[in-house]
């Protein structure tokens, strides 16, 4: 017979993601995105090409200050 709480149990946090899973989701957080509305896989070029554009410039317009 098992001890068993009424409480559930509770998924451990997930660790933090490294390598280009990890500056995807500093993208999606930083700049707000969100799923393309473009169409197959040149929609997501474009979107995604949108979204890097946007880091660029911040970061060169960090550097030129």
């Amino acid at each position: 017979m098992t001890n068993r709480t009424s409480q559930p149990a509770r998924d451990a946090p997930a660790p933090p993601q490294r390598g280009s899973e990890g500056r995807i989701t500093y993208l999606k957080r930083g700049y707000g995105w969100d799923r393309t509305r473009l169409d197959a896989r040149n929609g997501a070029a474009i979107w995604c090409g949108h979204g890097v554009l946007a880091h660029n410039l911040v970061k060169i317009s960090a550097l030129a200050s």
